[in-house]
């Protein structure tokens, strides 16, 4: 790899992925760019001997490899929000590519790709692929509902859509630097990688490659199969953030408010005639451009009040 100025920073946090780490930094090791690039690696105070792994190659790759080491797991301390900005800080790339311990990429050009386009797209502000669903021992297999997301992948505007539901997965990312020092960013408490793709999403376009560049790996201690009702507690709890701070004013500025609230009475209607079985004007309006973000603005107020009601009663 050329000895240049560091173009992609690799962020990289494990913890207790003894059985998969040495695949993923082997994926990035294995990274075929005309630029430089380095590997910040985060290890969460791992107690299955991680914290060996990650110490072996930052000995066998000191300049291409910097590893952060934790006493105590700050996961449960104080929550990752500190150590992405730590992390964000040390990184020395224009742009930030993620994939967590568990998981790997499969193409060797993925950073290539993915910085040609953003590089070509100066108003994009994160580049996402295709991917591939592999099981715990690395073999792939299909996930009907991940192959969905693969469907539906496609390149713009797609704030609103990634509100209504997420298509992204965080190995396939990277982003502009400047997505992680906006303020929509850094001014919440709230972190996951949803919310990083949806401040990107606010902040310009998404560029999509449907190459299935990266592997996403499906454990069975990972917090989709063992926190799954704290993730979506989480993800419902971003949703709201960027419908009260954000989606309202966004989607209001090229209308009056009059103009704003008889489209989303239009909306409504569409929605309580489809909670009746008549789902005709539902389709039209969420296939519509138009009126698309309208329908999923008032969806999610729908699903929110729902998710308070339900949240509050607990």
């Amino acid at each position: 790899m050329p000895t240049a100025e560091i173009l992609v920073s690799i962020q990289c946090i494990t913890f207790n992925h003894k059985d998969y780490l040495r695949h993923a930094l082997d994926s990035f090791l294995r990274q075929k760019a005309d630029f430089a690039f380095e590997i910040i690696v985060h290890d969460d105070a791992s107690t299955d001997g991680t914290t060996d792994i990650v110490r072996e190659y930052a000995a066998l790759y000191p300049d291409i490899i910097i590893p952060m080491y934790e006493e105590e797991n700050q996961w449960k301390k104080t929550g990752m929000k500190p150590v992405f900005a730590k992390m964000t800080n040390i990184s020395r790339g224009k742009y930030i590519a993620y994939c967590e311990g568990d998981d790997f990429w499969q193409d060797d050009y993925k950073l290539q790709k993915q910085v040609e386009a953003l590089e070509s797209h100066p108003d994009a502000s994160m580049c996402y692929t295709g991917f591939q669903t592999v099981d715990n021992s690395g073999v792939p297999y299909c996930s009907e509902r991940y192959e969905q997301w693969n469907k539906e992948g496609h390149s713009g505007e797609l704030f609103f859509d990634l509100l209504d539901h997420n298509i992204v997965l965080t190995p396939t990312t990277i982003f502009r630097r400047n997505v992680f020092e906006s303020s929509i960013y850094k001014d919440t408490p709230l972190r996951l990688d949803y919310f990083a793709f949806l401040s990107a999403a606010a902040i310009g376009h998404l560029i999509y490659l449907p190459e299935r560049t990266a592997c996403y790996r499906s454990t069975p201690t990972g917090a989709m199969a063992t926190q799954l009702p704290w993730v979506q507690e989480k993800y419902n709890a971003i949703r709201f953030y960027f419908l009260c701070e954000y989606a309202l004013g966004k989607i209001k500025k090229p209308f009056c408010i009059e103009g704003f609230f008889a489209k989303m009475e239009i909306v409504n209607l569409a929605i309580r005639k489809s909670i009746a079985g008549d789902n005709t004007l539902k389709k039209k309006l969420r296939t519509n451009n138009v009126w698309r973000k309208y329908f999923i603005l008032a969806w999610c107020q729908i699903k929110l009040e729902n998710w308070k009601f339900k949240h509050q009663k607990s």
